[in-house]
């Protein structure tokens, strides 16, 4: 069967991939071996040149994962902060770490001659970092939030002068908000939208939490089997201080809801995306992995969807907002089966997303 689109980064068959981060020139991607999830190794290769590979760091500090199964992904998220020197911020579940990346600009490096690894930890060991997103950085410091498996939120500062982690702002009252495992975190210009396991979307707006329940209106709903597992969002400006909200949701067994917060701060169902998953599986979906984008990069009236899935397809959506229609939908066949996530979409012109059995990276373009 033809696959759709292409192969940028295969790692050796022993090895596997914890997740990766891409950028119009690299791409930067955390490895180890399938038996030691631990031995994990930060590499980047150029997109230019794919076939060379340049070590960041292989010193991240996993002392508290111990007899941790095969396969199991310690780094969750990757992420580029500053902007005179770059730095690479990792959640590896158990707290995150900062390595050095770019000490000046055009000067890539694997170590500061200064720089001692530092790394923040949760304080309660039975609670996991399941998702982060960074709020603010400067060429000073930088800040991020993290959502927990056991519903918790931290706001943490980290110095880039010093090199030290505090946290900076107590969350308490938006965790009073979320009563399930936080699953997806993401930061839309000083707002942030949560979705966690319970099928909430919850949008801090000023200082206010907003809570939505994502459930499926057209068509057969069961909350244990239509999880919702991803959210991601889109400010747009519709008068000088007025913004209409979208949120793309993605459910499992079912497939992607648009919902909308228009300027009175009324929620709607905007369209549903659902998919014939019995053409394609004889299993119901199970994965928190399957991630979803939404952008308007291209047209201002028109939202770009994008979603992964567990049966090695991609799909994409064009919806004009204004008309409030569906202008085109596409399916990609991108892999045998499996789990197409970790999606990433670069320049608007391709997107780059992690694919069978968690060891190759591929693109479509577009």
């Amino acid at each position: 069967m033809e696959i759709d689109g292409s192969v940028v980064y295969r790692c050796v068959s022993t090895n596997f991939i914890h997740c990766f981060r891409a950028t119009p020139r690299h791409i930067i991607i955390a490895e180890s071996p399938i038996e030691q999830p631990t031995n994990i190794k930060i590499h980047y290769i150029n997109v230019s040149n794919p076939e060379k590979s340049m070590l960041i760091t292989d010193n991240v500090l996993t002392a508290k994962h111990k007899d941790i199964a095969p396969r199991t992904s310690i780094v969750k998220n990757l992420f580029l902060v500053g902007r005179s020197s770059i730095y690479l911020l990792a959640n590896l579940s158990d707290g995150i770490q900062i390595f050095p990346f770019i000490k000046e600009r055009g000067n890539t490096t694997d170590k500061h001659d200064d720089y001692i690894s530092n790394k923040w930890l949760l304080d309660n060991v039975n609670d996991s970092i399941l998702t982060m997103d960074i709020v603010k950085e400067t060429d000073y410091f930088v800040e991020c939030t993290i959502g927990t498996k056991l519903a918790h939120l931290y706001a943490i500062h980290y110095n880039m002068i010093d090199h030290s982690f505090r946290q900076f702002k107590n969350m308490t009252k938006y965790e009073n908000s979320i009563q399930d495992s936080i699953n997806c975190i993401k930061s839309n210009e000083g707002e942030l939208v949560i979705g966690s396991f319970d099928n909430f979307i919850h949008s801090i707006i000023g200082n206010k939490c907003e809570s939505h329940y994502a459930m499926i209106e057209n068509g057969k709903y069961d909350k244990k089997e239509n999880v919702l597992v991803y959210v991601d969002s889109l400010k747009i400006k519709k008068y000088s201080t007025s913004y209409v909200r979208y949120y793309l949701t993605y459910l499992t067994n079912f497939g992607c809801i648009l919902f909308m917060r228009n300027i009175r701060g009324q929620w709607e169902t905007i369209k549903e995306f659902p998919r014939d998953f019995k053409k394609y599986v004889d299993r119901n979906e199970e994965s928190p992995l399957i991630d979803c984008i939404i952008n308007n990069d291209l047209s201002e009236n028109e939202l770009f969807l994008i979603s992964g899935s567990e049966h090695g397809r991609l799909y994409t959506w064009k919806y004009d907002c204004k008309s409030n229609e569906l202008v085109s939908s596409k399916i990609y066949k991108v892999a045998k089966t499996g789990l197409v996530h970790n999606l990433s979409l670069q320049d608007s012109t391709n997107i780059i997303f992690l694919t069978d059995n968690e060891t190759s990276i591929n693109a479509i373009y577009l």
